[in-house]
């Protein structure tokens, strides 16, 4: 659990202090790819303006995150 903790804040500090982004959705998905399918979708829902960035902590997330956005 600590190595999860310590990825998401790397992430989070690289992303916003160092590449001046603005996060605008953070979900858990609980390292699965169906329930990453659900947050994206959920995201794209809640932010019409567009996504520019997907970030996953491990490749079912972020092919879940894909999926959906494809669908």
């Amino acid at each position: 659990m600590e190595g999860a903790i310590n990825r998401h804040a790397g992430a989070v500090s690289v992303l916003t202090n160092h590449l001046q982004n603005k996060i605008i959705h953070d979900a858990t998905a609980k390292w699965f790819q169906p329930l990453a399918m659900d947050r994206m979708t959920e995201a794209l829902k809640a932010n019409t303006t567009g996504i520019d960035v997907v970030y996953g902590h491990n490749d079912p997330m972020a092919d879940g995150a894909y999926l959906a956005a494809k669908e």
